[in-house]
């Protein structure tokens, strides 16, 4: 071991590289794996270099006895796996089954292993782990987060990968587990509703993520409609800013439309929610929504709480016909169920 020490000037290296080589006859492969998972964010393989001469992991390999040299030549087959985008021999060939739950846990540019092969897309190696897992029974790298917050899962969506994504979700893997920007992965799933199912829940947990992506994914009319069919909550002033189609789903649903927000809205915009019950408050809105007399002339009459109001058929079926969670609405309703018609 001196020799190894003097030829490859293990002083050069980082913690714990240095501290593990000077301690190498003293450490078992299970504490070297160990100090690497505690220690390092990133597996560099590199070695040190000699009179000119690149010696890695591979090469320091040569010179340890055979427990240890498994664990350097399997850390530098992962990491040349990681770089050429293919499963290494070594990774199979080496790893022990003593020592491979830590092996998972291995970091590459801060991320831990597993992870960063589905970020990259590396499916042999992906394949080689989950075939581990399986062996193991020890399924927690499935829930490993890169450092964006994204699970493998939100990696197996986003790429619309649809049996992967049954497969992570059949091991428990959550599609309601927010990256750090706030998404899951059941909003990468838009505009894909005919995969819904997929993800399908019936607690607390399910609801909240379908009222999340309901907002996320308002651009696109047929998720809405299938995320409100399974129970999505679209009594959302967010909701109101949606492209025409969209809010059109909302306003059918019985959405409420007297939802306090600050925002602005197009004159179409407008028009629908006055329609399915807008308490009208600036008037310009009105005149801008609609050219048409008895629809001024009856909001008019609506926003000034008139007494004497005659409305159409229509606007009490679309009054009456809400989900109403405001005063203003209740009001509405109560006030409007019963008049005479208009028509």
């Amino acid at each position: 071991m001196s020799a190894l020490k003097n030829e490859f000037k293990i002083h050069a290296l980082d913690y714990p590289w240095d501290h593990i080589l000077q301690n190498i006859e003293h450490l078992n492969a299970l504490q070297i794996m160990k100090l690497v998972v505690g220690h390092t964010n990133h597996l560099n393989v590199r070695g040190v270099t000699m009179h000119k001469k690149q010696c890695n992991f591979e090469t320091i390999a040569h010179h340890l006895p055979q427990e240890q040299a498994n664990v350097f030549y399997a850390l530098y087959g992962l990491a040349i796996s990681c770089v050429t985008g293919k499963l290494h021999t070594y990774v199979p060939q080496y790893t022990q089954k003593e020592w491979v739950h830590l092996f998972l846990q291995i970091k590459i540019h801060k991320q831990s292993i597993f992870v960063y092969a589905c970020q990259q897309n590396i499916q042999t190696l992906m394949q080689w782990m989950i075939e581990t897992m399986n062996d193991t029974q020890n399924f927690k790298p499935l829930l490993q987060q890169d450092i964006h917050g994204n699970t493998p899962l939100h990696y197996a969506v986003c790429r619309k990968q649809w049996k992967w994504t049954q497969q992570l979700i059949d091991k428990n893997c959550s599609a309601f587990q927010k990256n750090n920007q706030g998404k899951t992965p059941l909003m990468f799933a838009a505009p894909h509703h005919d995969r819904l199912s997929i993800f399908k829940g019936n607690d607390k947990q399910w609801f909240d993520a379908l009222h999340d992506a309901l907002v996320d994914g308002k651009e696109h009319a047929m998720w809405c409609y299938a995320l409100v069919e399974a129970g999505a909550d679209f009594n959302q002033p967010e909701l109101y800013n949606s492209p025409l189609d969209s809010l059109l789903i909302f306003a059918r649903s019985g959405m409420d439309m007297n939802l306090s927000t600050k925002e602005t809205f197009s004159a179409a915009q407008n028009r629908i929610m006055f329609l399915h019950g807008r308490k009208p408050v600036q008037w310009q809105n009105v005149l801008n929504a609609f050219s048409e007399n008895k629809w001024v002339r009856m909001l008019h009459d609506i926003s000034i709480d008139f007494d004497d109001v005659k409305i159409t058929q229509e606007y009490r079926d679309n009054v009456t016909s809400r989900r109403a969670i405001t005063d203003t609405t209740l009001n509405l309703q109560t006030k409007y169920s019963s008049i005479p018609n208009y028509d």
